[in-house]
């Protein structure tokens, strides 16, 4: 993804694993000696489920569980990096994956220097301008979204605000409400004209949703993957830990509600707490 065309920067993701960070301020050192721009820096302890959203195309993989759980192990450092030819540039700086490898081909690189094996291998990086933008997304570019916890889960409304806020999402705004039959069709009138639409707004008007204006860098895809996919018997067989695999009670009644696009967010946050909103009135 391009930083500054006229100047024909590209940026990337870069991370500085668990394992490297007390090499952190050396790793830096090097990074700015070979040319790079830190943009942006922050420091981070991943939790589980952030980290199988990262790493969600190795979910699967022999290797994947072992990587989850050494990348919760203590902090990360993230930086948006800027260089002519960032993505291709700072793979050669961090060197091969295999740190034996980065021994012998690349003595000098990081992986050589501070890894220890194929997983702990000090430093991460984007290998494609598409794994950049959602990379750097993941970490730097913060979203609006909205969420609603539905009727059959608000009992459990303080253990899944406590985990949207471990989890890193900042509550913007919340109100519990009870919204009117209007209010449910207008808020799901796409699904106008299914099947499942008079169940749907029967059971969103039958007893109280709380709402939340979410915001966290990857919002939208972020609180997505903490609700789970929308069939519950999906979510509680492939995502256990995810929100809608413990607090599903069935497919309409799954629990949450999350926008899915930017366009979708914007409207939904409008029609929720705009100054005509459904939890913006007394």
């Amino acid at each position: 993804m391009a930083a500054d065309p006229k100047q024909g920067k590209e940026q990337t993701l870069g991370l500085i694993k668990p394992n490297a960070y007390s090499k952190r301020a050396d790793i830096i050192g090097l990074i700015k000696k070979d040319g790079f721009t830190i943009a942006e820096q922050k420091e981070v302890t991943l939790t589980r489920n952030q980290v199988e959203n990262f790493y969600a195309e190795h979910r699967g993989k022999k290797f994947y569980d072992e990587l989850c759980t050494f990348m919760t192990s203590g902090p990360t450092i993230a930086l948006l990096l800027e260089k002519a030819d960032a993505i291709k540039e700072w793979r050669r700086v961090m060197g091969p994956t295999s740190v034996e490898t980065a021994k012998k081909e690349a003595p000098n690189s990081i992986r050589a220097l501070y890894g220890e094996n194929v997983t702990k291998n000090a430093a991460h990086g984007s290998d494609s301008p598409e794994s950049a933008k959602r990379e750097v997304g993941f970490f730097f570019h913060v979203e609006d979204t909205y969420a609603m916890i539905k009727p059959n889960a608000v009992s459990h409304k303080d253990a899944i605000i406590a985990e949207i806020k471990k989890e890193g999402f900042d509550v913007v705004k919340f109100k519990e409400i009870r919204l009117t039959k209007l209010q449910a069709e207008e808020f799901y009138a796409e699904h106008k004209g299914k099947k499942f639409f008079d169940e749907l707004v029967g059971f969103m008007t039958g007893g109280d949703v709380v709402c939340l204006h979410l915001r966290a860098p990857n919002a939208i895809q972020a609180w997505r993957y903490l609700m789970g996919p929308t069939n519950p018997n999906t979510a509680k067989q492939d995502y256990p830990l995810c929100l809608r695999a413990r607090y599903a009670t069935g497919f309409t009644e799954n629990a949450t509600h999350g926008s899915d696009s930017p366009i979708s967010a914007a409207r939904e946050l409008e029609l929720a707490f705009g100054p005509k909103g459904f939890a913006a009135q007394k």
